[in-house]
């Protein structure tokens, strides 16, 4: 029996938890006799962001992301379950191939590379494409030895792809967030607006309008400036109408998964919408968007948009038969 050790992102935003189930849900499709032992990033970043230090977790407002004045030894105090569990193989699934998720977990996954776990990069893309952002990517890729990669984005692939004996284009993980819960049916008719970076999409809906908040935990790391700038950047959402925040995701999944349409500069909140069927459109610059051109023909910015289910299942199936290969190739 493979046991696959299954490293989380964190919880920062409830995004990152429909990566996770999501990636838990196709593994268990594509291994379904493994053993999967979910292990939380979240130690990890904690460390990352308190080395920082107070000016350097704000030091994108200041300009100066090199600050960092915090305790630069506390990546080597903090305890990650993952150094005391034995796996086959370890997959890191969702948006890490940047600085940021990777500074934060890189030392853990040269620990798991000088134990002979093999790492597997499961509906992997980058928060930015630069070309700085490559050469670091590039390096640590290099350092791991990592055998396969899946990416969610046709950007990451032509990157990266070449730094693995495996890889394969494909789609984001929380595209199988449908297959991990199922939510009950609401006796409510509901639109959903989620915006948390920028201002609310204009839009025309007699229906309520419910406002889910998708970064709504305080983050003690980050220090006592940051956390008084997301309470003042808030503010204005605090006082809007049918506002919304839990510590779970499943409450979240509900919404998603009954709203007649989602409005969101949050990419997850538009795919878990589109996952459970529904219409969703996407207001936000950023390259993470990619991932939408894998999976959409219609341009998920310029209106809601609906993704038909045949194409879902057609793109969700050809992924486990790639992560069969991988791990049969890989593990044995």
């Amino acid at each position: 029996m493979v046991r696959i050790l299954l490293l989380r992102t964190w919880l920062t935003n409830i995004g990152n938890g429909f990566i996770d189930k999501g990636a838990k849900a196709l593994l268990e499709q594509a291994a379904p006799d493994s053993t999967i032992i979910e292990v939380s990033g979240y130690p990890n970043i904690s460390a990352e962001r308190k080395a920082k230090g107070e000016i350097g977790n704000i030091s994108n407002v200041l300009g100066v992301p090199q600050i960092r004045n915090g305790s630069p030894d506390i990546q080597d105090r903090m305890v990650n379950i993952a150094d005391f569990v034995d796996a086959d193989v370890a997959v890191l699934p969702g948006c890490i191939l940047y600085e940021f998720a990777l500074d934060a977990y890189h030392d853990l996954l040269k620990r798991l590379n000088r134990r002979n776990i093999p790492i597997i990069f499961l509906g992997a893309g980058g928060g930015n494409y630069e070309a700085g952002t490559q050469r670091y990517v590039r390096k640590v890729i290099d350092s791991l030895h990592s055998p396969a990669i899946i990416t969610r984005d046709q950007t990451a692939y032509d990157c990266y792809s070449s730094e693995f004996e495996h890889s394969f284009s494909g789609i984001d993980c929380a595209f199988y967030i449908s297959d991990w819960y199922e939510p009950p049916t609401s006796t409510n008719d509901f639109v959903i607006s989620a915006f948390d970076r920028a201002e609310e999409t204009n839009f025309t809906t007699e229906l309520p309008v419910i406002r889910p908040h998708h970064n709504p935990f305080m983050k003690p790391h980050e220090g006592a400036v940051k956390n008084l700038i997301w309470g003042q950047k808030n503010q204005e959402y605090f006082e809007s109408e049918n506002i919304f925040m839990s510590d779970t995701l499943e409450d979240y999944l509900f919404l998603y998964a009954n709203t007649d349409v989602t409005y969101s500069d949050r990419i997850h909140s538009c795919v878990p919408t589109l996952a459970y069927g529904n219409k969703a459109m996407f207001d936000f610059k950023t390259p993470r968007a990619k991932l939408f051109d894998q999976i959409l023909e219609e341009d998920i910015t310029e209106g809601p948009v609906r993704l038909p289910e045949q194409v879902l299942q057609d793109k969700k199936e050809k992924q486990i038969n790639q992560v069969k290969d991988i791990l049969r190739e890989v593990v044995g």
